[in-house]
């Protein structure tokens, strides 16, 4: 049996080298066209077939014969035996059309019930033989269908499953797989399920809305997954539907769903299910209600009193995903700030940080709430908590400015750095602390010089000596700083040309993080100074890891400009596939793509 097992293994594997062209072996049939001896030919194909390598899958064609249409009615013959029958029907699907002959020989099989295991899951021929119909095409619709009339519930299955891909090509696939939602088998029904989650919503959705009224709950279920896996409005009720399904396990399925994505007016509908699984549900399906109701957003604020009791008196994961969800809510949510304060100042860790984020969320500047979150950046406290409380008082805006200027020149260096970040993500509203961010400039600790240089930028636009000061940065001996100096200048744009002759200068830098940022820096700044999209092109290339991924960032900075590096960042995130050049590469490529189909959307293209 392990032999069997390694044998089937190596086959797969060097089927799908074949498949898609990496196969050593040369392509040159080893039998001639013009063969004579018949005989010969035969025994060559069973050879290779049952080659111990298991090297017959898929391989037959280019090893043995030009033309796979030739070889049909030598592999028909082969299914007769029982070693090389599953080779046989796997090369017939895969050539396709040509083989439509052996359909009759291939439903025959569809009986036998003789079983291997492949990757130590049980295969019958049966199934084998199912997916190599399906593969002949079209023609091949009428054997499938007789297949569904079957004894085996799982040739049944997995020929509603094949049915699925026909569609729309062939007519009345919908009919034949609603009409398998009777069937007895609830393996079938979840297929049918599954089959119709493939196709488009508007034919599946009818068949799956009555599925969900399926005595079985694993069906059910199967119903409401497939539906989430379909997007927009006309999705939500089912969903809402599975909510109240009456097994939890259907209820978690429901919401499992993005509920992120749901329009305000369909996702109110869904707050009095969630409110009702978080009071009479168990742990696991409260825990998805909870930060279902945040990913809801402001349309779930009648949740809020339920939240504040579970924030008040909950276990600490509940209490952890109920300020999440309070933060989630936003502005609605206001009622919970003297709650999520106390917490702040008294809970474990996990709860704090998140109470800090949901205070920045939900917008209350008063002074309870900036004491609160000042406090929570102190050097006794854990550096989420420090950084999601700075990143919190950035949030809250002008109200929250002395506090971080405060802290800017607190003694601790830690307390500085978060009272910076917070600066970076307030934004323009920062421009008030512009002298306490250029005397920080010369912080000793470089990670302050970073995020000051970042919340420089930020106002640097209407700020001349702003400008003037990231241009003496752009020399300093640490090179995330140089890199925050060149971003800080990009950002201010063309308030910043002075400083294209530092940037030129810097293009030459010794890190490739400050090349990237000072090519980008240059595009905002004036494009016509230098094609930077060129000059990321070449840093792709770079042999040295942070400067391919800096410069993949950049490009995707660039959005829909710099759509003619796609074709080197698609190589990349190739190329790269575990790496972060090769996450950047790729994440680049998604911003442009969506930068380039906006641009076209908007040009009414």
């Amino acid at each position: 049996m392990t032999r069997l097992i390694l044998c089937s293994a190596v086959s797969i594997i060097l089927s799908l080298a074949v498949a898609y062209g990496c196969s050593s072996r040369s392509s040159k049939p080893l039998i001639p066209k013009d063969a004579q001896d018949p005989w010969a030919y035969e025994s060559k194909l069973h050879s290779v077939l049952e080659h111990d390598d298991g090297i017959g899958e898929y391989s037959v064609i280019p090893r043995v014969y030009e033309s796979g249409k030739a070889i049909v009615p030598l592999l028909i013959k082969e299914l007769s035996d029982p070693y090389v029958n599953r080779k046989a029907v796997t090369n017939l699907g895969a050539i396709g059309p040509d083989a439509v002959e052996a359909v009759p020989a291939l439903i025959e099989l569809l009986n036998d019930n003789w079983e291997m295991e492949i990757f130590c899951v049980p295969e019958r021929l049966s199934y084998t033989a199912v997916r190599a119909i399906s593969e002949i095409g079209p023609a091949a619709v009428p054997a499938l269908i007789e297949g569904l009339k079957h004894k085996d519930e799982y040739v049944r299955g997995n020929v509603c499953q094949e049915l699925s891909g026909f569609h729309p090509k062939v007519e009345g696939i919908i009919p034949i797989l609603s009409g398998m939602t009777a069937d007895e088998s609830e393996y079938v029904r979840r297929a049918v399920a599954d089959s119709l989650g493939s196709i488009d919503i508007s034919d599946a959705l009818p068949v799956l809305s009555q599925m969900m009224e399926d005595e079985s709950e694993s069906v059910r279920g199967a119903a409401v997954k497939n539906i989430g896996g379909f997007s927009g409005a006309s999705v939500v009720p089912y969903l809402v539907k599975g909510l109240g399904d009456k097994d939890a396990s259907v209820r978690r399925i429901a919401l499992d769903w993005d509920w992120s994505a749901t329009p305000g007016p369909y996702a109110e509908s869904a707050v009095p299910y969630l409110v009702y699984i978080i009071q009479h549900d168990s742990k696991l399906v409260k825990e998805d209600a909870i930060n279902a109701l945040g990913k809801i957003g402001p349309a779930a604020k009648d949740a809020v009193p339920l939240l504040i009791e579970i924030l008040k008196d909950g276990i600490e994961s509940f209490r952890v995903d109920a300020a999440r969800a309070l933060g989630g809510i936003g502005p609605p949510a206001a009622e919970a700030v003297p709650f999520l304060v106390d917490k702040l100042r008294t809970d474990v860790r996990d709860v704090k940080r998140e109470c800090a984020e949901a205070l920045g969320k939900i917008g209350v500047a008063d002074d309870d709430v900036i004491s609160a979150l000042r406090n929570a950046m102190e050097p006794n406290e854990h550096a989420w908590v420090q950084n999601q409380a700075a990143l919190a008082l950035g949030k809250l805006g002008p109200p929250a400015l002395p506090a971080l200027i405060n802290a800017l020149g607190d003694e601790h260096g830690q307390i500085r750095e978060r009272a910076a970040e917070g600066l970076k993500e307030m934004g323009i509203a920062a421009k008030d602390a512009e002298t306490a961010l250029i005397k920080s400039l010369q912080d000793p600790n470089p990670e302050v010089r970073r995020y000051c240089a970042k919340a420089l930028g930020s106002i640097g636009r209407e700020s001349p000596a702003a400008v003037a000061a990231l241009r003496g940065l752009i020399n300093d001996k640490d090179f995330w700083v140089r890199a925050a100096a060149a971003e800080g200048l990009g950002m201010a744009g063309s308030a910043a040309k002075e400083a294209i002759p530092d940037l030129l200068k810097a293009l030459t830098d010794k890190s490739g993080m400050v090349r990237s940022q000072s090519a980008l820096a240059l595009h905002l700044i004036d494009p016509s100074v230098i094609d930077a999209v060129g000059f990321l092109v070449k840093e792709l290339a770079s042999h040295d890891l942070e400067a391919r991924a800096a410069a993949a960032f950049a490009l995707g900075v660039m959005g829909a400009d710099a759509a003619d590096a796609l074709p080197e960042l698609r190589e990349l995130g190739k190329r790269e596939k575990e790496g972060l050049p090769g996450f950047e590469a790729r994440t680049a490529v998604g911003k442009i793509e969506a930068d380039v189909a906006k641009s076209k959307k908007q040009d009414g293209e």
